[in-house]
């Protein structure tokens, strides 16, 4: 009686309502979900299937006593063994290759061919992490490498390793979002040229992490005494060669050192850009805003609350050289708190800095800005009170 009562009531369930209740849902709940009846399996296996990404269960919840890290031969087992039976699954259940929207592995040869074998029409999502210690991810990998980022559905790439530019000769015209994490191009760029059968990828995101002291440059002997800017994520994307259209971009993060190619791809896409993130030391000094007149968000990362307190001379005059901003929210992101910094002459600088800041918006020179100013602290480590209190006295200062 009750199951008839169900499946009678069922139909009047509104399906949006039920997709959003099986997306809180666990794992171990999800999967009785798509075993039963067939108005829960299909939510059920949306949210199983919609992002795939591999990781052993040492490196999920760290190691057990006794155990040792992954060798690269386990790693490699390990993962083959779990994308061939997401393979075999596809094979007999093809209609879940519609629910695969994001992919996370770690780039070996069979993985990458497994994937790229798959079809997967809605993949949307990939993130790239080369095996062992920081990898190329080059020479066998790139055919396989070649045909996902080729992929029409794909729009954000995330790439966590060095690569061989020639993977993005036939790069998805709708690739929207590329992030470069602490990675470099392989060299030399003039040697293969993006496909000219097809539009190149206009993006609209994009995140470059650099590093301040890249050690593996000494790995390369015929690149010890090259620019270090030359070599460059950065460096590849404002080159003729690069398989990209910059001129449309909206968000822009860029967090590392700041050389003379992140000031001209700033530049570059200057009257488009809406939302900038950037380290602040010679953003500050060298760079004017008023290119950036769509600018509605600046992101300034800054070290340390020392740094924070001798900002305001200087934005204040990046912001005035702009005649007609947007800036809505302006984010100060201190990377590292310490109490030590937190002088009396600090505090009163950082004072003086929202107290002019404040004037300054009440004067007309910010006319879109809502949040006057928004730091954000990283809480200190350890319990010392003396620490705690400072913490607690710059919160309320800012």
């Amino acid at each position: 009686m009750a199951y008839q009562q169900t499946a009678a009531l069922s139909p009047l369930f509104p399906p949006e309502t039920l997709d959003e209740i099986v997306s809180m849902l666990d794992t171990v709940d999800l999967k009785s979900c798509s075993l039963a009846a067939q108005r829960l399996s299909r939510p059920a296996q949306t949210v199983l299937f919609r992002d795939i990404s591999v990781m052993h269960r040492k490196d999920a919840v760290g190691l057990a006593p006794g155990e040792t890290f992954l060798t690269e031969e386990e790693d490699l087992a390990y993962t083959i063994g779990a994308y061939t039976r997401l393979r075999d699954v596809l094979l007999s259940s093809p209609h879940l290759k519609t629910h695969i929207r994001v992919v996370s592995l770690s780039a070996y040869v069979q993985s990458v061919a497994i994937v790229a074998d798959m079809d997967l029409p809605r993949l949307s999502d990939i993130t790239l992490v080369g095996p062992g210690d920081r990898p190329t991810l080059d020479g066998p990998l790139v055919p396989s490498l070649t045909r996902l980022i080729a992929l029409p559905s794909l729009r954000r790439l995330y790439l966590r390793s060095d690569f061989d530019p020639s993977i993005f000769a036939d790069c998805s015209s709708s690739l929207q979002e590329l992030v470069l994490d602490r990675v470099r191009p392989k060299k030399p760029w003039n040697e293969w040229a993006p496909s000219t059968a097809h539009e190149r990828p206009a993006l609209k995101r994009i995140q470059l992490l650099e590093e301040e002291d890249d050690e593996q440059d000494s790995q390369d002997d015929e690149d010890e005494d090259e620019d270090e800017s030359d070599r460059s994520a950065l460096a590849w994307l404002l080159h003729p060669t690069s398989p990209f259209v910059l001129t449309g971009i909206e968000e822009l993060v860029i967090f590392g050192p700041m050389t003379v190619p992140a000031y001209l791809l700033i530049q570059c896409a200057a009257p488009s850009i809406q939302r900038l993130e950037i380290g602040p030391t010679e953003f500050i000094e060298n760079v004017n805003l008023a290119p950036l007149s769509e600018l509605q968000f600046l992101r300034l990362y800054v070290t340390n609350t020392v740094d924070l307190a001798i900002l305001f001379d200087p934005l204040v005059h990046l912001v005035r050289s702009t005649r007609t901003n947007k800036i809505r929210t302006i984010c100060f992101q201190i990377l590292e708190f310490s109490a030590a910094d937190m002088t009396a002459e600090v505090e009163a600088e950082l004072c003086r800095f929202y107290r002019h800041f404040k004037q300054l918006h009440a004067a007309g020179a910010l006319p879109s800005l809502q949040p006057v100013g928004l730091p954000l602290l990283p809480h200190p480590w350890g319990r010392d009170p003396a620490v705690r209190a400072m913490f607690q006295r710059a919160r309320n200062v800012m």
